[in-house]
């Protein structure tokens, strides 16, 4: 005996209609709020780096990691608990 297929599978046709496209979303007031948002954020790190530009700031290394390292092994063990 041969299994049967079953009748329920409906195999995609090539002459499928495509899927509706949409068209695209209107801006409405949360995204003029968004790009606000975002030229603020802009113009603040503009001026925060002619503010240190003006102080002849630079950034030096951090801390070693080894000076961290000791600083941790001073918490008394009893406070992790």
């Amino acid at each position: 005996m041969s299994p049967q297929k079953s009748t329920n599978l409906q195999e995609p046709s090539l002459s499928a209609p495509a899927a509706p496209r949409r068209a695209p979303a209107k801006p409405d007031l949360y995204t003029v709020l968004l790009v606000i948002a975002l030229v603020a954020v802009l113009i603040g790190i503009v001026f925060l780096y002619l503010e240190m530009a003006s102080y002849d700031f630079e950034f030096q290394g951090g801390p070693r990691v080894g000076m961290l390292l000791e600083r941790c092994r001073m918490i008394p063990t009893h406070w992790l608990a």
